[in-house]
């Protein structure tokens, strides 16, 4: 194959088999593109996609020939069907299966508000939570509420008085109890996403609700990863955290 015709190619059959098969899609699946801040689903039948090769935005016309790893694989979808989408899909997620698993609710960006230290829930921390905020100092303290669940943010800050840590505290709306407790903390791969609003007032990276038919609300958008693959929050005892599959090469 060519260089100019290398750079972006449909899979022929054999490939598109392969692909299928190691992504555990089927043919009779079908792709459900959801973006959760515009509230827009759209539905494909996957036999009627085609797979496609493109090389990723690290690779250059100077690494040809190119290998394998150099390429990103997917399904080839005309932005004509995306009407309605954000400019650049940054909110959307992607799930191959039988039935749409998203709820459409649609969710909502947390507005922060402000408040005293002292409105901050009184929980004591775990002990690696206690290891990852030695050396610092309390920041600001956020909230916000919906109808079921109270948010509470406090920030943690270094010796340059930048933020290092946010801990996260999130307590049912009726009964007071503290449901989710989770600590984002600065590392080699992490760092913590700024709050809506700090950006401009249409930069949002925090939202929460109903993302999912058949699970409680999520929350999600506090750190950013430099090399994994950001996670969403389950609300409820479970703690669990459902981590999206990306493409998060350097």
């Amino acid at each position: 194959m060519e260089k100019s015709a290398s750079k972006y190619f449909t899979l022929e059959k054999k490939y598109r088999n392969h692909f299928l098969s190691k992504t555990n899609i089927s043919e009779t699946d079908s792709l459900f593109v959801y973006d959760y801040a515009k509230n827009k689903l759209a539905s494909f039948a996957i036999k009627n996609l085609k797979a496609a090769a493109w090389i990723n935005g690290y690779s250059s016309e100077e690494d040809w020939p190119y290998r394998r790893y150099d390429y990103m694989i997917g399904f080839e979808i005309s932005k004509q069907n995306l009407n309605g989408f954000g400019d650049y899909y940054s909110n959307v997620i992607v799930y191959a299966g039988k039935e749409n698993p998203f709820a459409k609710g649609p969710l909502k960006p947390i507005v922060w508000k402000k408040i005293a230290r002292k409105e901050y829930p009184s929980k004591p921390m775990k002990a690696e939570d206690i290891t990852a905020l030695k050396n610092t100092i309390p920041g600001n303290t956020y909230s916000y509420t919906t109808e079921s669940h109270q948010y509470f943010l406090q920030d943690y800050l270094d010796s340059h008085k930048i933020i290092y840590t946010r801990r996260l505290l999130i307590a049912d709306s009726k009964t007071k109890e503290i449901i989710i407790d989770k600590v984002y903390t600065q590392s080699e791969g992490t760092s913590p996403a700024p709050l809506n609003g700090e950006n401009g007032d249409e930069s949002f990276d925090q939202y929460t609700g109903k993302l999912f038919k058949n699970k409680p609300e999520v929350v999600f958008g506090f750190q950013y990863e430099s090399f994994g693959c950001p996670a969403i929050s389950i609300i409820d005892k479970s703690n669990e955290d459902i981590y999206l599959q990306c493409d998060n090469r350097h």
